[in-house]
């Protein structure tokens, strides 16, 4: 999924569903929903090598945007 489909998806869920605005946002663990956790962080502009992999490693916390290629969201 792309930022911007993930951001017009979060929009659209706010328009349609105002009352959501002060929920607490939590995410997965994994896959199948084993765990779940609060996100804590403001979204960061990282660096990956391989994003085929289950597993991604990740190479750097970017400070300039245009030299990430992903968006880690805690």
């Amino acid at each position: 999924m792309t930022f911007r489909n993930y951001v017009n998806t979060l929009i659209t869920m706010l328009k349609n569903n105002p009352e959501i605005e002060h929920y607490e946002v939590i995410y997965s663990h994994d896959d199948e929903g084993n765990g779940y956790q609060k996100v804590n962080f403001a979204p960061t502009v990282m660096l990956s090598d391989d994003l085929q992999d289950y597993h991604i490693e990740v190479e750097s916390i970017i400070n300039k945007p245009e030299e990430g290629n992903v968006v880690y969201i805690n």
